[in-house]
Formats: C-alpha cells, sequence, structure tokens
C-alpha cells in the first residue's frame, strides 16, 4: 500500500531534478550571452582591465550572480540522479564499477611493447598502439 506513494516521490523527484537541470544549463547559456553582450572581449593587458571594470561592474555581478544560480540548479540536478541511482544501484551511485582483479591484468606489458600472457593462462592482449 505505501508502494504507489514512493513511486510517485520518486518520479516527482527526477521529474524536479531534469527540469533543474536542463533549466540550469539554459540559464548558462543566458549567461554566455550576457557577458558577450555587455562585457565583449577582454582587453589586451591588466591595466585595461582594471580600468575598464568600473563600466563592466554591474554586468560582472549579474553574470556571477547567474552563475551561482546556475551552479545550484546543477546541485539538485546531481541530487535527483543520485536519489535515482542509489534505488537501482548503491554502487553506481557513487563509484564507477571496475572489473574483479582476476579480469583487470589479463597481459603483462614488457618495456618494448611486446605482449605476453598473465600468469592465469588468459589470452594475451596488445594495450599499446
Amino acid at each position: 500500500m505505501n508502494q504507489p506513494h514512493h513511486h510517485e516521490q520518486a518520479d516527482s523527484t527526477l521529474r524536479w531534478g531534469g527540469l533543474a537541470g536542463a533549466s540550469g544549463s539554459i540559464l548558462l547559456l543566458l549567461v554566455f550571452g550576457i557577458v558577450a553582450a555587455f562585457v565583449g572581449m577582454d582587453p589586451v593587458g591588466p591595466e585595461a582591465a582594471v580600468v575598464r571594470f568600473p563600466e563592466i561592474s554591474a554586468a560582472r555581478t549579474v553574470e556571477n550572480g547567474l552563475y551561482l544560480v546556475v551552479l545550484v540548479l546543477w546541485a539538485i540536478h546531481f541530487l535527483a540522479l543520485h536519489r535515482a541511482l542509489r534505488t537501482t544501484s548503491p554502487t553506481a551511485a557513487l563509484t564507477r564499477r571496475s572489473k574483479p582483479p582476476s579480469l583487470r591484468s589479463s597481459a603483462l606489458i614488457t618495456a618494448t611493447g611486446t605482449k605476453s600472457t598473465s600468469a592465469a593462462g588468459m589470452r594475451s592482449v596488445n594495450w599499446l598502439p
């Protein structure tokens, strides 16, 4: 009886997380547009950047504020992804799965780049081009 409510909550979390990620990405493109329109190209020397800063300080303040909003929206997106992956596979939510140690090293590469079989007797693989 508790299961449909949990499924509905998971769908809502994914929906809001996806919306946060998409709106954060669109907002980042808007930030690039604001910088291109109001700030323009960077000056050539460091002295010119300091002299020009009072003219563009309002645009830079808006840029930094919107970038902070983008980071918050992406954090919400990543938390929603973590929550979704945590229910399917706890290890996928935190780390990348690696091969078992017995399959990880199937060949030994010598200093000259030649291949040789491993101690387990597996077929050799040439890892160098």
